[in-house]
């Protein structure tokens, strides 16, 4: 029996590193002349597995935390492999005063990195995202070789966090925030309200995860990401399925996870009812998250309602696509499926538990912001992951444009630590001498736009947009290739 919520974070990784269905990777550890501590955080005996797959990615979870990845040319830094310059950015130094923040000293900043315990998942989910360690610290040692950030050295702390349940993720947070007094986090293993931990909690700057509007307003330390806001991408992709033509003269409707209420009720419907559309019908799911069967049998009464509702285009909101996926599975309903998260979908369709049946998901659709397909041979992308070929990985970085369905996804790895490193790099770099909550949270007023590599896009970080608001790109299932593929150019 599996958890419906289980790759939540895997779904987030996916849809950051760019839509993989690949698998497994045990991230191991590797030597730096940083010497980074590494910990593991394991499952707690009391969790059971939950099948639901995905990568960003994953699902992910929403927070404070942006969701894109791009342009200032953030890194010549993370993205120059070969480049010999010291990392900077255009923006200019912010001055405010003060005292260094915890984890920073006169000559070094720690910082504390997630990535996800794959081994924890194994029997559930074949994910391989190549070696996190081995990527991060290519880049860091390339950024400390060339005189750090500002004259300091980066010092990385690992952990590897399970998906598995939230006691995982708590326990990590309360190592990096209290035991390790850390700068600030870097990673997407940050599912549901993991984030707050970090933002609200230890007030500890968190580069990563995928934000929503009611957690930004509850963090009080600042919070970057190179993934959309979920909100954000509800609203584009809504706009952008109407403007292709989807929902006319269709009947909608939308259902969630009880996490995704919020979402549904007070982003997607109004982003609808902004369009002229009026729902048919909203639902949610709400069996206990370690009730499958449940899940699965209020999947079967609400497509028995939707259907006689007349609604032939379904919205998936957030984290439901495996349970309704899976649920489906003993019904005869077919509407078009339009998921708004691309992790949960890209998990979905990777589902240990078998392919998606061809008749549920003929036609269905998602997106994200930014494209790895299109941004694999970005400048930015090839310059970093050049840098981490280079380290020697233990293994190859294979190119997520030629992957099938067996190809494993080690580039995920690669692809989350040059978008983590380039921001936080960028964001570090003009905050200044001084480096602490404030000169970090001042200095996003100064970023501008980055060229954050594995999104093909351009992001454009402010005050308003912590996110960097890139570019977004539609995905369509492609029933040759088995798997969503992303349209080459953006929405309009």
């Amino acid at each position: 029996m599996r958890k419906t919520a289980t790759l939540l974070v895997l779904a987030a990784l996916v849809g950051t590193a760019c839509k993989s269905t690949s698998d497994s990777s045990s991230a191991s550890s590797s030597a730096s002349s940083t010497a980074p501590t590494t910990s593991t955080v394991p499952i707690p005996a009391s969790s059971e597995p939950a099948n639901s797959d995905s990568t960003t990615e994953p699902a992910s979870a929403d927070s404070n935390a942006p969701t894109s990845v791009e342009s200032t040319e953030p890194l010549d830094t993370a993205t120059a492999a070969t480049d010999s310059a010291p990392p900077t950015t255009e923006a200019a130094t912010t001055t405010t005063e003060g005292v260094a923040g915890p984890g920073v000293t006169d000559d070094s900043i720690t910082i504390g990195v997630l990535y996800p315990d794959l081994d924890a998942v194994r029997q559930f989910v074949d994910l391989d995202h190549g070696n996190y360690e081995d990527a991060y610290n290519a880049i860091i040692d390339d950024i400390n070789s060339r005189g750090g950030i500002n004259g300091r050295t980066i010092i990385p702390d690992f952990i590897a966090v399970s998906p598995l349940g939230t006691d995982p993720s708590a326990a990590a947070c309360t190592k990096l925030t209290e035991d390790d007094k850390v700068f600030a986090v870097l990673g997407n293993q940050l599912d549901g309200d993991a984030p707050l931990c970090y933002v609200e909690t230890h007030n500890t700057p968190l580069i990563g995860g995928v934000q929503t509007t009611e957690r930004l307003a509850r963090a009080k330390a600042p919070w970057f990401g190179w993934q959309l806001s979920s909100d954000r991408l509800t609203e584009k992709l809504i706009g952008a399925w109407n403007t292709e033509g989807v929902f006319d003269g269709k009947k909608v409707a939308l259902v969630s996870l009880a996490a995704d209420q919020a979402t549904m009720n007070d982003v997607a419907v109004p982003a609808l009812a902004e369009l002229g559309i009026e729902p048919v019908d909203t639902a949610v799911i709400d069996a206990p998250i370690d009730d499958v069967q449940a899940a699965y049998n209020q999947v079967g009464v609400l497509s028995q309602k939707f259907e006689a509702d007349g609604a032939d285009v379904l919205i998936l909101v957030g984290q439901v696509p495996v349970t309704w996926g899976q649920g489906s599975l003993n019904t005869t309903y077919r509407p078009t499926l339009l998921g708004t998260n691309n992790g949960a979908m890209q998990a979905w369709a990777g589902d240990k538990a078998g392919p998606p049946d061809p008749d549920v998901i003929a036609g269905a659709m998602t997106g994200d912001g930014g494209s790895l397909a299109a941004g694999w041979a970005d400048d930015a992308t090839t310059k970093c992951v050049a840098l981490i070929q280079a380290a020697g990985p233990k293994e190859p970085i294979n190119d997520p444009r030629t992957a099938v369905t067996d190809t494993k996804g080690t580039w995920v790895a690669p692809a989350i630590a040059c978008a983590a490193m380039t921001l936080f790099t960028a964001i570090a770099t003009a905050a200044g001498n001084t480096l602490n909550l404030d000169t970090f949270r001042a200095a996003e007023s100064n970023l501008g736009t980055l060229r954050i590599p594995g999104l093909g896009a351009d992001s454009t970080y402010s005050a308003t947009s912590t996110d960097g608001d890139v570019a977004m790109f539609i995905s369509r299932w492609d029933p040759a290739q088995q798997k969503f593929v992303a349209d080459d150019a953006p929405a309009q």
